[in-house]
């Protein structure tokens, strides 16, 4: 029995395998590892996954469905001969079809896949994705974020210590990571996307212009005419890697159709979309706190980073070096790989560990004064949190007399909880007093394998309640589950019970205490610093920051025993780093050029 990676992606899918000390990328029917997602049906009942089904999009695009990706999730519906089917539908086409090269190829049957989805992937994403292979009749009990899946394969086949910015830009997704890596640990530090943004935006902006260009208007054109226009538009964006300028050629209603295009013109009409990009990377900068200048180089990862303008474009507003040693389109493939070889521990792989995090915070809602309708989102795990984790917040009693309280858990980012997704519910009794009097502790577990523990207690009356939430088609037991969550028990434990923090917080009460004047006062306020960054609960940053406390002390140490000590250290201790200035789109544009 074999376990496979599946880079279940929007335009292209593939299928590999840990054996024999490295990845090995499996060949569907005709001998190539990328088949294309597309799924047609005819008339007579048969299905066909892939390269025909590609070009049936062309002859037979009304029976044809792809980018089907995009909406996972959703309750989007396709009506194909009146039979209907779902994103998930479409896709376990795919995966059977993967799982049947799979098995032909190996000569054994496979029990088990690991698919990759996109990092911004929610919960009922991800759900519909182990959907997807229960449909298709696969065990599917672990998903891996695309850019980590890419980020371990780069890893291990390169060994370089660094921090990287990971560019997963696929036909309908855009993910952006920060992982940094170390010591046979792949630690993925925060991540941002967007779920509707990739290369097929790029065909559609250019087939809008090559209608722009012949007079004609999109939206009046026949389902036929689009696909025409858009394979075209599609296969000019891809010359313009080779070619300063390209002619675009299709034939529409028995007429010609002809377009130019070159890059500059083509940056201009896609401003839209670098302007995303540009707002993406600083948005990912701000949430892990890094600056650019801490990270290394760029990888590139998915079809679409093979674009010379969108390489261009990250190094001109980045300036770094962009890494594509293995081919981006092929690269998550590869890690699923990997990722698979080390959840079988494969020997190779023993040693190496895999961090993940929370792509959107969890949390529970707050009474609102304002709006007793609406109540407020309170993050108990915030985003971009390494898995696995444990956090606790304590909440109050909002009404006199009130007799329980009602926890709603939802999953985010919008102040409002209605806004969010709403994952289950947990209800606690306290006993009736003023308001504010009751108070509760909510600490949320959650584990790799998306299960979220959710434990309530009463402090007043020392009762516990358990809500255990799982993806859909996970189907552990309460039992299983319990037994996952106890082998977490270390990470539940605050960070202040850490012989770490217990040191650095007594060298700085005895610092404290022996010093006077200006000195005595930075202590404190370093004192006050280390408190507060331990009270976020976040373990990226209190790693980075820990071992800066524990140097600073330290010196102070060896100063007041007759060692030199650089005074200059004071102020650059409380000295914040600058962010880095960022170019606009228009500069670039500007600065273009085709020669």
């Amino acid at each position: 029995m074999s376990i496979v990676g599946i880079d279940l992606g929007t335009t292209n899918s593939l299928v590999s395998i840990f054996r024999n000390g490295k990845v090995e990328q499996i060949p569907n029917s005709f001998g190539e590892f990328l088949t294309p997602s597309v799924v047609n049906f005819d008339k007579d009942g048969n299905v066909y996954v892939g390269k025909i089904a590609k070009e049936k999009k062309i002859t037979d695009p009304e029976h044809t469905i792809s980018s089907f990706k995009t909406f996972m999730g959703t309750d989007k519906k396709y009506n194909v001969f009146g039979k209907i089917y779902t994103p998930e539908d479409l896709s376990a086409f795919v995966l059977k079809s993967l799982i049947e090269d799979a098995e032909k190829y190996l000569g054994e049957k496979v029990e088990e896949a690991i698919i990759s989805v996109p990092a911004y992937f929610n919960n009922k994403q991800r759900n519909a994705t182990k959907k997807a292979g229960a449909i298709a009749g696969i065990k599917v009990e672990r998903l891996i974020n695309e850019p980590s899946a890419a980020a371990s394969y780069y890893y291990v086949n390169t060994a370089q210590k660094q921090t990287f910015l990971v560019f997963d830009f696929g036909g309908g997704t855009l993910d952006i990571s920060i992982v940094d890596a170390f010591e046979n640990v792949i630690e993925v530090v925060s991540i941002v996307g967007d779920n509707h943004l990739g290369g097929d935006d790029f065909d559609l902006i250019i087939a809008k212009d090559i209608c722009k260009q012949n007079n004609l208007e999109w939206n009046n054109l026949n389902n036929d005419n689009k696909v025409k226009i858009m394979k075209a538009a599609e296969s000019s964006k891809f010359l313009l890697n080779i070619e300063k300028e390209v002619m675009v050629k299709t034939v529409i209603d028995d007429k010609e159709i002809l377009g130019k295009m070159n890059r500059k013109h083509f940056i201009e009409i896609s401003s839209d979309i670098f302007f995303k990009i540009k707002n993406l990377i600083s948005k990912i900068l701000r949430d892990s706190d890094i600056s650019l200048s801490e990270i290394d180089n760029i990888l590139l990862v998915g079809g679409s980073s093979n674009m010379k303008v969108v390489q261009d474009y990250l190094s001109y507003i980045t300036g770094k070096k962009l890494l594509y040693n293995f081919k981006p389109d092929m690269l998550v493939g590869l890690g699923v790989g990997m990722v698979a070889g080390i959840k079988e521990r494969n020997g190779e792989l023993s040693d190496i560990v895999m961090t993940d995090v929370c792509p959107f915070s969890m949390g529970v809602n707050i009474y609102n004064k304002a709006n007793t309708d609406e109540s407020i989102f309170s993050p108990i795990i915030q985003r971009n949190t390494t898995l696995p984790v444990s956090r606790t917040e304590g909440y109050v009693t909002s009404v006199n007399n009130q007799k329980e309280i009602v926890l709603r858990i939802t999953q985010g980012e919008n102040y409002y909880c209605s806004d969010n997704l709403e994952l289950g519910e947990l209800k606690i009794k306290v006993p009736p007093g003023p308001a504010g009097k009751e108070k509760i502790s909510v600490r949320f577990t959650y584990d790799i394998n998306g299960i979220l523990e959710v434990e309530a207690k009463a402090l007043s009356t020392g009762e516990v309640k358990h809500l255990y939430i799982q993806s859909s088609d996970t189907n552990y037991s309460e039992e299983e589950m319990k037994k996952m969550m106890e082998s977490l028990k270390n990470i539940k434990k605050d960070f202040r019970e850490k012989e770490e923090y217990i040191y650095i917080m007594e060298l700085g009460k005895r610092l404290y205490e022996e010093s006077i004047g200006s000195l005595r006062q930075t202590i404190g306020e370093a004192i006050n610093q280390f408190e507060y960054i331990v009270s976020s609960q976040d373990d990226f940053k209190i790693r980075k920051y820990m071992e800066k406390y524990k140097n600073f002390l330290e010196s102070i140490d060896a100063n007041n025993a007759g060692i030199t000590f650089n005074q200059e250290m004071l102020e650059d201790f409380m000295k914040e780093e600058d962010d880095d200035d960022e170019d606009d789109l228009d500069d670039f544009t500007s600065r273009y050029s085709d020669n």
